[in-house]
């Protein structure tokens, strides 16, 4: 399944370091380029909600309601989604399924956690390879 056409896809290429272009490399190119105008207003729309709502592509009756969790350092490093029929999952219920998906994403301290400890060890070997760093006068 193309990296678009999941709402798992999207939470994670919007919230990517530059999520037009990561859009345009897994895109198909069409020849009038609608397919990517509309990949991009769906990612920019993704961003703005802070969740990603994506109706499968092979099976209209299922939809995806996705958010990205976020590393230490910033950058996406999994996401969060719950998929069920488009019935269950109706428009209606987006603002509450998003609030959901992005609380479940933001409460993973597991990877914080890894993250956390990549960065100390990092700290660790910079102190030592050149010196604890000076207090100011």
């Amino acid at each position: 399944m193309p990296l678009l056409d999941s709402a798992i896809g999207c939470a994670i290429v919007a919230f990517g370091p530059d999520p037009i272009a990561e859009a345009a490399a897994v895109l198909s190119i069409d020849t009038d380029g609608v397919g990517t105008w509309a990949a991009e207003i769906d990612l920019l729309a993704t961003q703005f909600r802070g969740y990603a709502v994506r109706d499968d592509p092979h099976d209209p009756a299922l939809r995806g309601v996705a958010a990205p969790v976020f590393g230490a350092r910033g950058h996406v490093r999994m996401g969060v989604e719950v998929q069920g029929p488009v019935v269950r999952l109706p428009e209606s219920a987006f603002d509450e399924l998003g609030a959901t998906v992005r609380a479940a994403a933001d409460a993973r301290p597991d990877v914080l956690a890894g993250e956390r400890r990549e960065q100390a060890r990092v700290r660790s070997e910079r102190r030592q390879r050149w010196g604890r760093p000076r207090a100011a006068a």
